[in-house]
């Protein structure tokens, strides 16, 4: 790799960082570059993206603590609203979602909220960061 365009982006002799690699695909591209076999270029790209994923403190294996809140709010919208009703359509259903996602937010206590409302306990912390500012 020529030695001004690693030194440009950051690369240093101790190892590869994530601002390297975009300076070896450029490097492969530049003008009198020798040809670069594909497999190396794949292999470029998938190096990258695993620093990508690394720097965002993702593991890309899809843990379980990555969309646990999500999950528990489908649960929750499945067995307390979709399983106890009988839809015939689609939009039906979508309607009906409508209705209990501001219910679910505006009226719904939770116990993980000390039975207040997701809109109450978001509010109330808003509220809490404002005097402390």
């Amino acid at each position: 790799m020529p030695q001004n365009l690693a030194a440009r982006d950051g690369q240093t002799s101790s190892g590869c960082n994530c601002r390297s690699v975009p300076a070896a695909w450029r490097a492969c591209s530049a003008p009198g570059a020798p040809p670069v076999d594909e497999l190396i270029l794949e292999q470029v790209s998938l190096n990258y993206n695993e620093l990508l994923m690394a720097a965002a403190g993702k593991d890309g294996k899809g843990r379980f603590k990555d969309n646990i809140f999500i999950e528990r709010l489908w649960r929750t919208l499945k067995y307390e609203r979709i399983y106890m009703r009988v839809y015939e359509t689609g939009t039906e259903l979508a309607k009906d979602m409508t209705t209990w996602f501001p219910w679910y937010n505006e009226r719904r206590p939770h116990t993980s909220l000390d039975k207040r409302t997701p809109n109450d306990a978001y509010f109330e912390g808003l509220e809490k960061l404002k005097t402390a500012a």
